[in-house]
């Protein structure tokens, strides 16, 4: 286990790069995205050309590009080359507010969100028309705010966590399906399963886990009093991540839904939690800037 302290305040956000070895981080009100080697700690590069607090990093599937969201919806792309620069400046149109990144997984394609905005770029590092927005969403009465968004691992789903949660086809023309949990309380983060056949939900206090294709629940990961903030699928979809406001993070069998392995580590809230690529290392970060490294089978 390794644990550092690069941010004076909250990790707002955490990405491992595709093959693993490096871990992109964000955090308190710096305009900062920090690289980091993963298995030294050690820094590599601190990226510095936005004007406003990072709250999203999020690397492209081949790991050859990042891209970075300040508050208030400024997204920067750089070229993961060192030395790292950028290559495109996205900005949402009008007063759009967006607060979520997510690369479609073959990287052809950026969305944003939040609030109850959802835009995207087509051709990211090099767009050349502006960008879009579902008309099937803005069209929708009593549209609730957008806790989370993402692609599942094939891309042939596109998933929006907000009251409901959201299943739309890859061209985001239009919402075909709804999972909608018991609980009206907004999903605030979402994780699915390597093979697309799962998707757990953090709701409040509690995780329910829902078998995607047929829409049912199989099973309610309970908390405890205090909120989830995030979750995470191992890469061999054996294990199910989950991190909160009580400080620990909670390692569940997806076999069983037994919890196997608790930690805290002291670092205050935790929202943020990811595996990497490989499925060996686990990274969260904590509400006092602190972030942890720790081998899965510890």
């Amino acid at each position: 286990m390794r644990a550092w302290k690069p941010h004076g305040g909250k990790v707002q956000a955490l990405a491992f790069s595709p093959d693993g070895r490096t871990l992109a981080t964000a955090g308190g009100t710096s305009r900062f995205v920090w690289l980091w080697d993963v298995l030294t700690g050690e820094s590599l590069a601190k990226l510095d050309r936005h004007t406003g607090s990072v709250v999203a990093v999020e690397f492209s599937p081949d790991g050859r590009h990042l891209a970075s969201l300040e508050r208030g919806g400024r997204v920067l792309v750089w070229d993961t080359e060192a030395p790292v620069h950028t290559v495109a400046q996205l900005d949402p149109p009008g007063e759009r507010y967006v607060r979520l990144l997510a690369f479609a997984p073959g990287g052809e394609r950026l969305v944003a969100a939040g609030d109850l905005d959802v835009v995207w770029w087509d051709r990211p590092t090099a767009p050349t028309v502006a960008p879009r927005s579902p008309s099937g969403r803005e069209g929708r009465e009593g549209r609730s705010r957008v806790g989370c968004i993402g692609y599942v691992p094939d891309g042939s789903r596109f998933l929006i966590g907000a009251n409901d949660l959201e299943l739309w086809q890859t061209d985001l023309s239009t919402p075909y399906a709804f999972i909608r949990p018991t609980r009206q309380t907004g999903i605030h983060a979402f994780a699915v399963s390597p093979d697309a056949g799962r998707v757990a939900l953090a709701l409040k206090n509690a995780v329910p886990v829902y078998r995607l294709g047929e829409r049912t629940r199989e099973v309610t990961l309970h908390w405890g009093r205090s909120p989830v903030h995030a979750v995470a699928f191992a890469r061999d979809g054996r294990a199910l991540c989950t991190a909160g406001a009580d400080g620990t993070v909670r390692v569940w069998d997806a076999g069983t839904w037994q919890e196997t392995r608790r930690f805290d580590w002291g670092i205050g809230k935790v929202r943020v939690v990811a595996f990497s690529p490989d499925g060996l290392t686990c990274a969260a970060g904590g509400e006092n800037g602190q972030v942890v490294l720790w081998d899965v089978d510890e």
